[in-house]
């Protein structure tokens, strides 16, 4: 009777085992569903992401922009560039007596107005490659960001060793205005580029000069009404 007891009491113990080892089996189960859920819906989530960042790069370099977007042609930045080389030493403000003028060109310093839509890092670099055309001997254009000049000189090496030496002439930062003009009466679209020189010691404004651009509407720009 005894014995039968142990028995009876060891198949209890081996049972209530057997149950425990089916409840760990299936909360292990549901955990390891749980998880390859988890990870494929973060998968699906990359993976869309990585389809609209291919989508957006791939509309880049097929030439796409965004609608309404500005880009000045590179003859009016050239013509630009030319006007201010050419009549910023001019002004009196401007000092130019101990070396070249140092003039700091940044996209931060241009404001767009109007709704005018453009690309002012692209703007800056394109204008800053202009200045360095017309090599410029009493103004060093210089990149914000890279400190490095495009001109003034006859050299960039010149241009380093007068830097070095102490033998420049004032500090300045170029910033502008650029407001989008509404479409004349013969279809025109319209802009206007206002740049300041300006101290960067005593904050004064030493120089100004506007520019205008009109460029015709295309043909769909043409067929959608004019705002009042």
């Amino acid at each position: 009777m005894k014995k039968m007891r142990v028995l009876s009491s060891l198949l209890l113990s081996i049972l209530a085992g057997c149950a425990s080892q089916d409840q760990s089996a299936q909360k292990t189960q549901a955990e390891y569903l749980a998880l390859v859920q988890s990870t494929n819906e973060a998968e699906a989530k990359a993976n869309a992401t990585a389809k609209a960042v291919t989508g957006a790069v791939a509309g880049t370099q097929e030439g796409e922009k965004t609608p309404g977007m500005i880009e000045v042609s590179d003859e009016n930045l050239s013509a630009m560039a030319r006007h201010m080389v050419a009549d910023i030493p001019n002004a009196s403000r401007v000092d130019t007596r101990g070396g070249p003028a140092r003039i700091v060109l940044d996209q931060s310093y241009f404001t767009l107005e109007n709704g005018l839509v453009m690309d002012k890092v692209l703007f800056t670099h394109r204008l800053l490659a202009e200045f360095k055309k017309t090599r410029a001997r009493q103004l060093e254009f210089t990149d914000q960001r890279s400190g490095s000049g495009l001109g003034g000189g006859s050299s960039r090496g010149t241009s380093k060793k007068s830097s070095s030496s102490g033998n420049t002439g004032g500090s300045y930062r170029l910033e502008g205005t650029f407001t989008a003009l509404p479409p004349a009466a013969d279809q025109f679209d319209a802009q206007t580029y206002e740049f300041r020189l300006v101290d960067t010691s005593s904050s004064a404004t030493v120089w100004m000069g506007n520019f205008d651009i009109s460029t015709p509407l295309s043909a769909v720009e043409q067929q959608q009404p004019t705002k009042k």
